[in-house]
């Protein structure tokens, strides 16, 4: 008989321990999930070219706000997954040790929310919903700052948060101000429980321990002030500039679920006004940063946003017993909504974008565990594969001839717009302008950094134009100014691969004259005079109505369009950004591809641009004053050199068809710009040409026909 109350005891203790190691497993995948390995190697796309700089920036020590203008700061090089062989390890280790906190904060998390139940529902969240570094970011630093805030904060706990807190600061300027609302929630705190001297001393240490990190990393403390104003420069005009409408159901989606969220909130302080005042603020304010993060820009962002209320709510199921049956199930309808809004926008997203709806997402997790664990185990088998990997870019992105012409030489080369990947891979030595890539200087003063370096003994010997612009921007408008300075002081040395190859010229060019100031109406058409020898630089202020600032505030702008009209009666429309529209760009000639770039430097006729008017949807008017200011300039150009016609268009038939051409002598030809085909080679009557076609080649691909006007206009020759 008393065997049996032991066999008992065994039994619960058995059950115990595999409870424990099935939670082990549990907390082990859902670790692995959040491992964010360099898996990316950067040739052209946009967002990994940016993060490549990052790790230079590191290792040269890179003053940031003052040496390049962005919103990563010295610790940069760790977001993303662009690979840098110089910081691999590094990154892998941050990422291992990223993982287990954030694997700690679902720990936290857990000890906060009450019910078996809606634990259980938060480790299944935590695990099978797709990753994300923003928002996993954001979810961690709220949790952390919550349980420092309603729990009696442990000093090692506090030790811990701080030196997580520090690191990722210094990575990104958005997690620096959630950082810094999290720490001065904590001090309150601690200024409550402890006193003010004990809060003033943690306040000063964590300001001391920020000091020395940044200093350590190559930064100077005169440098932080012009960091913090750069960011901000950066974030006043993100959601004017990086604005992009996704489908209506997920900006409505993500804001009843922070609705609902904040609504929770409300009935906590309702309750306990002193005790939950501070803990529904901070809620209410990661809430609103992450509604602003995922629909700005409602691409791949707003996925961020559903994670986020896919996870917060856990941290409002607490402490129920302080509220009554009725709040009690009033709390729980809201926080299902938010969290139901999460879980269903973010199904929908992954369905519509990935093809992965939720019912693939356990399969898409248990494979995503299996790979991290085995890269983790095996990070030399993952620097291979992307070792593999860089080194087929490079054949395959090689730029041969630029880098014979720029070669080791120390003025350096920059690259305008964003394909600044392809400077990494071609190991060309770079000399990078303050704000790195061309749609990123948002607003006027940002453009006139820009152009002020061109204009100064900084700028490197040569520039590249990829004549890349995002979102249908108008193709001249991102980095406008830069642009019109790159073409004033830069004459074109060759062309690779649609890569224009630019070097400085000695002198100073003439300055621009003014040609015409006027205010017109919204949708009034604007007559542009001929540019005649030179360009025409054009200034557009735009500005937002009342209602249109508080809707950028909350949300995000309302689009605004360029509408041009060529000489050639095409017309063609593209999205303006106000802010890059205030620091000028160029109008007339309208480059409208990298080709173009090319031709204007050889001194080819490009679209000329007769009229435009600024466009605004009818329904989005009430968003901006009626009235738009303009102002064009001349601005000269040095003549380019006498061009041979034969030998531009055999350069350009070569360039476009990928063999050696020539012209022989006699044929008379020129290269022109017509609408809708971009740049032609044109053939007078009797003319040949002629092609080196390699041996075994069994096609040339091209285009040839007659302009509209041929044999009409009194006998043309058709051309």
């Amino acid at each position: 008989m008393a065997a049996e109350p032991l066999a008992e005891g065994s039994r619960s203790s058995g059950g115990q321990l595999a409870l424990r190691f099935g939670l082990g497993l549990v907390f082990l995948a859902i670790a692995l999930r959040r491992v964010f390995l360099p898996i990316e190697v950067a040739t052209t796309q946009i967002d990994a070219s940016g993060q490549r700089w990052f790790g230079e920036f590191f290792r040269q020590g890179a003053r940031a706000g003052v040496d390049y203008v962005y919103t990563f700061g010295p610790l940069g090089f760790l977001y993303g997954t662009a690979y840098d062989p110089e910081v691999f390890w590094l990154r892998v280790a941050w990422s291992a040790l990223y993982a287990l906190c954030w694997t700690g904060g679902v720990g936290l998390a857990m000890l906060l929310t009450e019910g078996r139940r809606r634990r259980a529902l938060l480790l299944a969240i935590a695990l099978f919903l797709p990753p994300s570094i923003d928002a996993g970011v954001s979810v961690l630093l709220l949790t952390l700052t919550l349980y420092l805030v309603v729990r009696p904060p442990h000093p090692a706990l506090l030790l811990s948060a701080l030196g997580l807190a520090l690191v990722l600061s210094l990575i990104k300027f958005t997690y620096l101000v959630a950082a810094s609302l999290g720490a001065a929630a904590v001090l309150a705190r601690l200024a409550r429980d402890r006193g003010l001297l004990v809060a003033l001393g943690w306040g000063l240490g964590g300001l001391g321990a920020g000091a020395s990190l940044w200093c350590g990393l190559g930064q100077q403390l005169g440098d932080l002030p012009a960091y913090l104003a750069t960011s901000l420069e950066i974030a006043r005009g993100y959601s004017e500039a990086m604005a992009f409408a996704g489908h209506g159901f997920f900006s409505g989606c993500a804001a009843l679920g922070s609705l609902a969220l904040a609504a929770g909130c409300a009935l906590r302080v309702a309750t306990r006004p002193r005790e939950e005042l501070l803990p529904a603020l901070l809620v209410v304010a990661w809430t609103a940063m992450a509604f602003k993060h995922g629909c700005v820009r409602q691409d791949g962002h707003v996925l961020a946003s559903f994670l986020f209320l896919a996870l917060a709510p856990f941290l409002c199921w607490r402490d129920l017993d302080s509220l009554s049956l009725a709040r009690r199930r009033a709390l729980a309808a809201c926080l299902a909504l938010a969290l139901s809004c999460g879980v269903i926008g973010t199904h929908v997203f992954c369905s519509w974008t990935y093809a992965q709806p939720l019912p693939s997402w356990p399969a898409q997790a248990a494979r995503q565990v299996s790979g991290r664990a085995g890269d983790l185990l095996r990070p030399e088998r993952l620097r291979g594969d992307l070792e593999e990997r860089r080194l087929r870019a490079r054949l395959e992105h090689a730029l041969p001839r630029v880098r014979a012409v720029v070669g080791a030489k120390k003025g350096g080369v920059d690259l305008l717009n964003v394909q600044q990947g392809l400077l990494f891979l071609n190991d060309l030595p770079r000399q990078n302008r303050p704000v790195l890539q061309g749609y990123v200087a948002f607003t006027p003063a940002l453009a006139r950094r820009n152009a002020e370096f061109f204009a100064s003994a900084r700028a490197p010997e040569f520039v590249l134009l990829d004549g890349v612009a995002i979102d249908a921007h108008l193709p001249t408008l991102d980095d406008g100014a830069a642009l019109l300075e790159v073409l004033r002081r830069y004459e074109l040395v060759l062309v690779e691969r649609g890569l224009s190859l630019l070097r400085r010229r000695s002198g100073e060019p003439a300055p621009r004259e003014l040609l015409w100031e006027r205010t017109c109406a919204l949708g009034e058409e604007v007559q542009l005079p001929p540019a005649g020898p030179g360009l025409i630089q054009l200034e557009l202020d735009v500005q937002p109505s009342a209602l249109g600032r508080l809707r950028r505030l909350v949300w995000r702008a309302a689009q605004v369009d360029l509408e041009v009209r060529l000489r050639s009666g095409e017309v063609r429309r593209f999205r303006l950004i106000p802010g890059l529209a205030r620091a000028g760009f160029l109008i007339d000639p309208l480059p409208l591809s990298a080709a173009d770039l090319a031709a204007l430097g050889h001194g080819d006729e490009l679209a000329r641009v007769a009229a435009l008017r600024v466009v605004v949807r009818r329904r989005r008017l009430r968003y901006f004053s009626a009235e738009v200011r303009a102002r064009a300039w001349r601005v000269p150009l040095s003549a380019p050199p006498r061009i041979d016609l034969r030998a531009a268009a055999a350069r350009a038939l070569g360039e476009d068809l990928g063999v050696p051409a020539s012209v022989p002598e006699g044929v008379a030809v020129e290269v022109a710009h017509v609408a809708g085909f971009g740049r032609v080679v044109q053939v007078h009557a009797p003319g040949r040409l002629e092609l080196e076609v390699p041996g075994g080649a069994r096609r040339l691909s091209g285009r040839c026909g007659l302009r509209p006007a041929a044999g009409q206009a009194g006998g043309s020759d058709g051309v």
